[in-house]
């Protein structure tokens, strides 16, 4: 504000490049809104949540509490985590309705109610903030386990099932434009790193999509 206003300096390259991060942080921050409600409908309508990798989920739930815990304790601005809140909570809904419809209602419950509570726990400031960085980092690990296990699952069945294209889609465009506000609005490269691995895995498996949907099935001769 000084700068613009008071110093008058409207093309000062240091803020315009901080404002442009804040703005799509805080774009980010509504898609993220509805991110994963194209797939959460999609298990619902289905009553199934077939090719959908319950584990892969899990872990990412997990990733993303690693993160937004991180990114609260370090007092980072919440436009730089906030959406991350948002891709847990309704990861964990996603978790909670393929279970559900696999028939195990009460560990459904159990997953979501221990997530909550954890993720709350962790943000808590019981935590240090050292032990939070490397469970951010072990998050790295878990987030390429978690996607390569998935991207695995769609190759063995040839297929995507109920993965909704567009959720993936949103998600990838959120994460790829996450390296770039990281980078802006944190300088930490621990983040940046976490958003590009997002990034290349959510890409993987968008592709997928797209070639599996693209693909004709064979028919079968009598």
């Amino acid at each position: 504000m000084d700068v613009y206003f008071a110093d008058k300096d409207f093309f000062n390259a240091e803020c315009s490049q901080q404002l442009v991060s804040k703005l799509i942080g805080y774009v980010i921050l509504c898609i993220s809104l509805v991110v994963k409600i194209p797939q959460i409908l999609k298990i619902y309508r289905a009553k199934s949540g077939k090719g959908i990798n319950v584990s892969t989920q899990a872990i990412e739930a997990i990733g993303f509490s690693s993160l937004f815990s991180y990114s609260y304790v370090s007092g980072y601005p919440f436009s730089v985590f906030g959406d991350t809140i948002s891709n847990f909570t309704q990861t964990m809904v996603v978790v909670f309705l393929c279970l559900h419809y696999g028939g195990k209602s009460g560990q459904a419950t159990g997953a979501f109610l221990f997530a909550i509570g954890g993720a709350a726990f962790l943000c808590s400031g019981v935590v240090p903030l050292y032990v939070l960085k490397n469970f951010n980092r072990m998050g790295f690990l878990m987030k390429f386990v978690g996607g390569s296990s998935q991207i695995y699952t769609n190759y063995k069945n040839q297929s995507t099932g109920q993965i909704s294209i567009w959720s993936i889609s949103m998600a990838f465009c959120i994460v790829t434009s996450k390296v770039m506000t990281a980078l802006v609005l944190t300088k930490d490269y621990q983040l940046v790193i976490g958003a590009s691995m997002g990034s290349c895995i959510m890409g993987t498996v968008l592709c997928q999509i797209l070639y599996y949907s693209s693909k004709k099935p064979q028919v079968k001769k009598e």
